[in-house]
């Protein structure tokens, strides 16, 4: 059944090993640009109508020192900045950067949450929780 999904649609794989998050708000891009590392995820391509391909993005998080907090991947949820972003973390760096976000991505303006658990900052994301993957096919 797994092996149907991911040859011939999308399908994500959960291991212990990473934690999948998304950051989304008025302006997640520009919230993002300032505390991640590298280039931001090109635009992602309408291959059918409502149907988008795209790209992640290898990046790290520093602290204001230079040391790094974790490394993740990102990829844009739609075809702009405003759909929000899909990281794709290693477990280990989840608390961490969960933390940093915390301080430095203001709230207002981007809103982190765990994929599949809860809100950085708030309630849980309870039956929201697949959104982010629905929009992503």
């Amino acid at each position: 059944m797994t092996y149907v999904a991911a040859t011939t649609g999308f399908a994500v794989f959960g291991g212990s090993d990473r934690t999948l998050l998304t950051v989304t708000g008025r302006s997640p891009a520009q919230m993002l640009n300032g505390v991640i590392t590298g280039v931001m995820p090109p635009t992602p391509a309408e291959v059918e109508p409502g149907v988008f391909q795209g790209r992640s993005t290898y990046h790290a998080v520093l602290t204001p020192k230079g040391r790094i907090i974790s490394d993740l991947h990102a990829m844009l949820l739609g075809p702009d900045d405003g759909a929000g972003f899909l990281l794709d973390v290693p477990t280990a760096g989840r608390e961490p950067l969960l933390s940093h976000f915390s301080k430095f991505l203001p709230p207002r303006f981007a809103k982190v949450t765990v994929v599949g658990g809860d809100e950085a900052d708030g309630p849980s994301a309870g039956s929201d929780d697949g959104a982010a993957l629905r929009r992503a096919r």
